[in-house]
C-alpha cells in the first residue's frame, strides 16, 4: 500500500487532480453510488435549483466503458507531459489555464444549449417541419 502511494505522489499534482477527479466521479456512477443523470450539466438544474456541483462533475464524467481506461492513460500522458514539461514549476499557470478553458466551455454550453422538452436537451432546435410517419 506505501509503494502505491509512494507511486501516487510522484505525479504532477494537478495531473493527480485530474486523475483522482475523473475516477471518482465515473466509479460513483458506475458503481451506482449516484445516478449519472446527477453529475451531468443540465442548465435548468443549475440555474433554477442551484445544483452546483454538476459544473464539477461534469467536466470528469468518463464514458463508464472499456474505453474509459484508455482515456484514462491519454488524460495522464498528456496532463502530465504538459505539466512536467510546458509548465514545469509553474503546476497553478497550468491549473489556472485549465479553470479557464473549463469555465469557457461551461459559458458556452449554458448560452448553446435550448431547452425543448423536460426530459431532452439538444445544442440544435429541432426543425420546423417535423415528419410523421404512418406504418400500417
Amino acid at each position: 500500500m506505501a509503494d502505491l502511494v509512494a507511486e501516487v505522489q510522484k505525479i504532477s499534482p494537478v495531473t493527480r487532480f485530474l486523475l483522482g477527479s475523473s475516477i471518482g466521479v465515473t466509479l460513483a456512477a458506475r458503481l451506482n453510488i449516484v445516478s449519472p443523470y446527477n453529475l451531468v450539466f443540465l442548465k435548468e438544474h443549475v440555474t433554477r435549483h442551484f445544483e452546483l456541483w454538476r459544473l464539477h462533475t461534469s467536466m470528469f464524467l468518463g464514458s463508464m466503458q472499456f474505453d474509459y481506461i484508455f482515456e484514462l492513460a491519454m488524460l495522464y500522458r498528456n496532463s502530465n507531459s504538459l505539466e512536467t514539461m510546458y509548465y514545469q514549476g509553474r503546476s497553478s499557470d497550468y491549473a489556472w489555464q485549465l479553470v479557464f478553458a473549463c469555465l469557457a466551455i461551461i459559458v458556452t454550453t449554458f448560452f448553446a444549449i435550448r431547452r425543448h422538452s423536460s426530459s431532452s436537451c439538444c445544442l440544435f432546435p429541432a426543425s420546423k417541419q417535423a415528419t410523421r410517419v404512418v406504418v400500417s
